[in-house]
């Protein structure tokens, strides 16, 4: 029985012991990058100052923070407003860029939604309100079944990927790690170094929160604009830029920003008539603004009649929101190209200037903007998208030597590559080639780090989000097999045990039997004896 007992603790304790190595090991993995934080603990590091936000388990802290606030300035938006810093303000700031997520056909309530949560969480003096033109758009027939999860997103409050439930927090730092090396999202190197030391939440200065803010360096800084710190290792002068790419692939995406020749929708419209008219009534001074596509894309989609929709609605919303900015095309204030992060995302610099216009322009908003140092940043960084001198930047290593554009030389047959604008439409498809693989190698990893940008983006998300799902149902039930059959096994062995034990002979037992059997012989004898003397005595 001892070999079966030993037989049984192996089988159950060989797998039960790799599981427990692998659980040890992810909550080690996201403990280290912060991911076992709760929102109040994530809230109070925030309030530190010095913060790079993105976490895959625990919510959006900024209501939390701007509720605490209660800032003068506010920033409304997509991804699109992300990169409105605190820096070019002198009061109280806070971002909700990102807070309307929705890069497909969307609600009209979603901005009433927004009003109400402005109203509940900060009562701002100023709202700049940044308008996608694809969310006053009239859905397709087949928009919900198209746009699928990209169209429903839910806006600010509770931004996560995953439910952080207080239970379930754990369970999914337990597995999640897992996943993400199994769908290759997460290279085990990475997960190695995480596991060493090498990496982790309170490297390179910044107090990291979040897979996001460790592994792929973004997030959400300290006044709650978005950063891609990693640009500071591809946003390089005198590189040639063009966001162009095959438009006619994105044009099959579910992205608003591509799909042509769709349809205003005056509903749409007076739901964020409605939503200013309020705001404006409560005491905050909004600021509307259209924000930029990249110059290519302008470039392209007016030679496209498809796209004259987007013509009308900068004209329908200049009619119906006065005060309107229209910053749709950055040629009109100067941003080049290289200053855009992709085709719909402009930089840093590319927001300076739209607050330097409108600083200004409008004598009631000037106060409000650090005008020197608008002007002062955009002279230095002119042509690039990441302003490192100040913000999260001002932590990261200094900028390298500005590169000037060289004069041309004659005798050099190789073309000139020192322009920040994208290419003549004369250009020959060499040189369209040449630029695109330029193109692609400084930005290689780019698409899968952008929120809000192209479908494989939204399936990546998804797909850790099914497969997380998946991977619960599958731990789950390989529990329950394997207790069942620990169950059943202990079960059976004992009754082996029980019945081996019913066929065994005791001794104990047995010794009696004899000794009564003997004293059952001895009496026997003994009147056998007495009778056989009595018989034998003379008459």
């Amino acid at each position: 029985m001892n070999r079966l007992h030993r037989y049984v603790w192996i089988v159950l304790g060989v797998p039960l012991t790799l599981l427990a190595f692998i659980g040890g090991a992810n909550l080690l993995f996201m403990t280290r990058l912060n991911e076992l934080l709760t929102i109040d603990e994530a809230a109070a590091i925030w309030r530190g100052g010095n913060t790079l936000f993105n976490a895959l388990t625990i919510a959006d802290p900024r209501p939390k923070v701007i509720s605490e606030l209660n800032p003068d300035i506010i920033v409304l938006g997509s991804s699109r407003s992300f990169h409105m810093r605190d820096y070019a303000f002198t009061r109280s700031f806070f971002s909700l860029g990102g807070g309307l997520r929705h890069s497909g056909i969307v609600d009209p309530a979603m901005f009433e939604q927004q009003r109400q949560f402005l109203r509940e969480m900060a009562h701002p003096k100023y709202l700049f309100l940044f308008l996608d033109y694809w969310w006053f758009m009239e859905g397709p027939s087949s928009a919900p079944s198209a746009a699928g999860s990209v169209a429903t997103k839910e806006a600010i409050p509770g931004r996560t990927l995953i439910d952080p439930g207080a239970s379930a927090h754990l369970f999914k730092a337990l597995t999640l790690p897992t996943t993400l090396l199994k769908t290759s999202t997460l290279e085990p190197r990475r997960y190695l170094d995480v596991l060493a030391g090498r990496e982790g939440g309170d490297h390179g200065g910044l107090k990291r929160i979040g897979y996001g803010a460790v592994i792929s360096n973004t997030g959400f800084g300290s006044d709650g604009s978005y950063y891609y710190l990693w640009l500071r290792n591809t946003d390089f002068p005198g590189r040639n830029c063009n966001h162009l790419g095959d438009i006619a692939a994105k044009q099959l995406l579910p992205h608003g920003a591509y799909r042509p020749g769709q349809k205003i929708s005056s509903t749409n419209v007076g739901a964020v008539q409605d939503m200013i008219r309020h705001l404006e009534r409560d005491g905050t001074k909004v600021i509307p603004i259209l924000p930029p596509i990249a110059p290519s894309i302008i470039a392209h989609y007016d030679l496209d009649p498809r796209y004259q929709y987007i013509h009308e609605w900068r004209a329908t919303m200049k009619s119906a929101i006065p005060g309107v900015w229209d910053f749709h095309d950055p040629r009109t204030f100067g941003s080049g190209e290289c200053e855009f992060i992709d085709d719909i995302h402009g930089g840093d610099v590319t927001y300076l200037r739209i607050l330097e216009l409108i600083g200004e322009q409008d004598p009631s908003i000037r106060p409000i903007l650090q005008m020197d140092r608008i002007s002062e940043l955009i002279r230095d960084f002119q042509g690039r998208q990441f302003v490192t001198s100040h913000g999260l930047g001002a932590l990261l290593p200094p900028l390298p030597p500005r590169v000037e554009a060289a004069e041309p030389v004659a005798a050099t047959p190789e073309p000139e590559r020192n322009t920040a604008s994208p290419p003549p439409a004369t250009d020959t498809q060499d040189r369209h080639s040449l630029l695109m693989s330029e193109r692609h190698a400084a930005n290689a990893d780019f698409l899968a780090r952008m929120p809000d940008y192209e479908q494989r983006v939204y399936q990546r998300v998804q797909n850790i989000k099914n497969r997380e799902i998946t991977m619960i149902r599958l731990t789950t039930a390989l529990v329950v097999v394997i207790v069942s059959f620990a169950v059943l096994l202990l079960w059976q062995v004992r009754r082996l045990d029980q019945a081996a034990g019913s066929r065994s002979d005791d001794p104990r037992p047995s010794l009696k039997d004899i000794e009564a059997d003997l004293a059952n012989v001895r009496r026997l004898l003994k009147h056998t004896g007495a009778g056989l003397g009595k018989s034998s005595r003379p008459g």
